[in-house]
C-alpha cells in the first residue's frame, strides 16, 4: 500500500516524496502518517477533489502520415487549444 500511496501523491496531488514525509511546495511538508488515502476516507476524498486538466481531442488522425492533430486542454474554467499541422 505504501507504493500505491506514493504513486497517488506524486501523480494526483503533485507532491514530492522524501523519506518519512511529503513535500507540498512553498516550503511546506506533511508527515506520511497524516496522509493515508487507503486507510482514511477524508484523505481519499482529497484525491478526488484535486482538480486535474482534461484533454479533449477534437480532431485526431495519423501523425506519421502527415495528418493533422488538434486538442483542447481544460482545467477549471480555463482552456487552451493545441494543434499540429503537416
Amino acid at each position: 500500500m505504501r507504493a500505491l500511496t506514493e504513486r497517488l501523491v506524486q501523480t494526483v496531488m503533485g507532491w514530492k516524496v522524501v523519506p518519512d514525509r511529503y513535500l507540498l511546495g512553498d516550503r511546506r511538508w506533511q508527515p506520511r502518517w497524516r496522509f493515508q488515502p487507503t486507510e482514511r476516507l477524508d484523505d481519499a476524498f482529497k484525491l478526488l477533489k484535486k482538480p486535474r486538466p482534461r484533454i479533449i481531442p477534437w480532431a485526431m488522425t495519423d501523425l506519421a502520415s502527415g495528418s493533422a492533430f488538434a486538442s483542447r486542454i481544460q482545467q477549471a474554467r480555463r482552456a487552451t487549444h493545441r494543434s499540429r499541422w503537416p
